[in-house]
């Protein structure tokens, strides 16, 4: 029981002594059924919203962009120690051997007369072939170099 000067307060309204200081009445004409309260929109921020989404996309391509340059400089590292730095030992035999080839005389097949030349020496031989080979062609006789 209630004194007479005292307002019931209503269980469930946080903040409020009475339905009508609610928004609980009907009576006031604003539509809303007895004993329900009327939603307020939400009061999102959509600037501040997107603001977090553009810097949280940013922040993403930022930390991309910088794996990406650590990855290709721990590549580029790795390729220069393991394969341009050291020079292998077999590396250094077989430009041995090329070199060697390539530099002096030598039988192939000494039963049908091959012979491996110096490399200079064939470049000279070779030249000196076209040379007499185009002197014996007119420019206007037709033929074909090399026949």
């Amino acid at each position: 029981m209630s004194n007479p000067g005292e307002r019931e307060e209503q269980p469930g309204v946080a903040g409020s002594d009475t339905a009508e200081d609610a928004g609980l009445s009907g009576d006031v004409g604003d539509g809303a059924p007895h004993g329900e309260v009327q939603a307020q929109p939400d009061a999102t921020r959509g600037g501040l919203v997107a603001l977090v989404v553009m810097a949280i996309t940013l922040l993403l391509f930022a930390m991309l962009a910088v794996v990406d340059t650590l990855t290709r400089r721990s590549v580029r590292h790795e390729v220069q120690v393991k394969l341009l730095e050291p020079e292998s030992t077999a590396l250094r035999e077989l430009r041995a051997q090329e070199e060697l080839k390539l530099s002096r005389y030598q039988w192939i097949d000494r039963e049908k007369g091959i012979v491996r030349i110096p490399i200079e020496r064939a470049a000279e031989l070779t030249l000196r072939d076209w040379a007499s080979r185009s002197a014996g062609f007119s420019k206007g006789s037709g033929a074909a170099v090399g026949n």
